[in-house]
């Protein structure tokens, strides 16, 4: 699948209208030779182990699980598959390990898209039957923040020590540190953060650096969204959201929007911007954020904030 092609995944739905080509594009970093040989991963070989009446147009979400659960069966033989219930699938590994599959994000990403689902589904056999167990340790040259809006405190006073770490940037919008993975991140905590033996502030100094200097690509286009002025993507765009933290860009376009920036993040595959002294953009903006709540995976918030060089605040709120 192109990067063009990604693109307009990312707003089949709910939102439909991308334009095919970007406004401009804004380089973050100097291409290096990492870059000129990193390739998308290709899991096609694992197709075989999916049953065909998956890409069914009248498919539902019962029959996706159910079938999701062949494919982990077929692919891992050794393992032990159960469905716990819909949209829930359990799969113990011959190690003793047990991955707990929530498909609710898949199912949103490919329920109306067939001809996808089998690339859903290999991705998650991917990364069980590459899964070596996660690390004690963490390396630092693969932390990375990530945009969530956590359920559980941020910081190390928290009763559950086995939280995450980061900081809460402002409602509904936290940085989260993560250890970038060859499949997914895992997410960092409090444990590895002290045995790492750095400062939060630190390892959150570290996490920007490598997102800019390894996990994004050189450059990052801007594009004429439908609901929203500006679209802001990278071909890593499952880390979209992180472009927040990336003050180059977003200095950039602080100065696109006449010094009154304001952005959205309703999933970790979206940057949106607008004008924040723009009554009409911002009602127009949340009207598409309010729709989305049910229908985007892998949702953030409905919020909308504003950005003033590196300040960042809730302009509405939509979470209420």
């Amino acid at each position: 699948m192109d990067f063009l092609n990604n693109i307009l995944n990312l707003f089949r739905s709910p939102q439909q209208d991308v334009e095919p080509e970007p406004l401009f594009t804004l380089a973050i970093r100097e291409k290096t030779f990492a870059d000129s040989i990193k390739k998308e991963p290709d899991f096609s070989n694992l197709h075989q182990f999916i049953p065909d009446e998956v890409e069914l147009d009248n498919l539902n979400y019962k029959e996706f699980t159910q079938m999701f659960a062949t494919s982990c069966a077929n692919a891992i033989e050794s393992a032990a598959v159960k469905v716990a219930e819909e949209g829930i699938v359990l799969v113990t590994l011959e190690s003793g390990g047990t991955f707990t599959i929530n498909l609710a994000n898949t199912w949103i990403n490919c329920s109306q898209n067939p001809g996808f689902r089998k690339e859903q589904i290999a991705f998650h056999l991917a990364s069980m039957i590459n899964f070596s167990g996660f690390p004690d340790t963490t390396d630092l040259n693969k932390v990375i923040p990530v945009i969530r809006d956590f359920d559980y405190p941020l910081n190390l006073a928290s009763e559950k020590h086995e939280t995450a770490v980061g900081a809460s940037v402002a409602s509904g919008l936290d940085i989260v540190m993560a250890i970038d993975l060859d499949f997914g991140v895992q997410i960092v905590s409090v444990p590895q953060l002290e045995a790492s033996g750095i400062s939060l502030d630190k390892m959150m100094e570290l996490a920007i650096q490598n997102l800019i200097e390894k996990a994004l690509p050189p450059k990052v286009n801007v594009y004429q969204g439908r609901d929203c002025n500006w679209v802001i993507t990278s071909d890593e765009s499952t880390l979209n959201s992180s472009i927040i933290l990336v003050d180059d860009v977003m200095n950039f376009m602080q100065k696109e929007a006449g010094g009154k920036l304001a952005f959205a993040v309703p999933s970790r595959d979206m940057l949106l911007c607008n004008r924040s002294d723009s009554e009409v953009e911002l009602k127009r903006l949340s009207k598409f954020l309010l729709k989305s709540k049910s229908q985007l995976s892998h949702f953030i918030s409905a919020n909308i904030y504003s950005y003033d060089k590196g300040e960042i605040k809730v302009l509405v709120n939509n979470n209420r």
